[in-house]
């Protein structure tokens, strides 16, 4: 809860990260998420809803916390991750939640 997602994408696939149902327990009710890590290898796509985010090619770290950043284009928007074949992608999102 509150805490962090992290989910790995692999060859030829996609994944949608849906923001409603990214919670924890039954009780966290999450609001938006932020995109804090990606490492890919290969082609990979982020997106939030509709809008493409990022294109990657190669091999590499993008790590916004180190930098004290994260990704908050529309934060309570999906998150879509495409891999192309032969790609892979891990990607750490940040939670903002409540409880009832």
């Amino acid at each position: 809860p509150k805490g962090k997602l992290v989910t790995r994408v692999g060859a030829g696939t996609n994944e949608t990260i849906q923001t409603a149902t990214a919670n924890a327990s039954p009780n966290e009710v999450v609001s938006e998420l932020t995109i804090s890590k990606i490492l890919w290898s290969g082609a990979v796509t982020v997106a939030r809803g509709a809008s493409v985010l990022f294109n990657f090619t190669g091999n590499g770290v993008w790590d916004l916390d180190v930098l004290g950043i994260s990704s908050i284009e529309s934060p309570a928007a999906n998150v879509v991750i495409t891999c192309a074949a032969g790609a892979t992608a891990i990607v750490e999102l940040k939670k903002t939640s409540t409880y009832s």
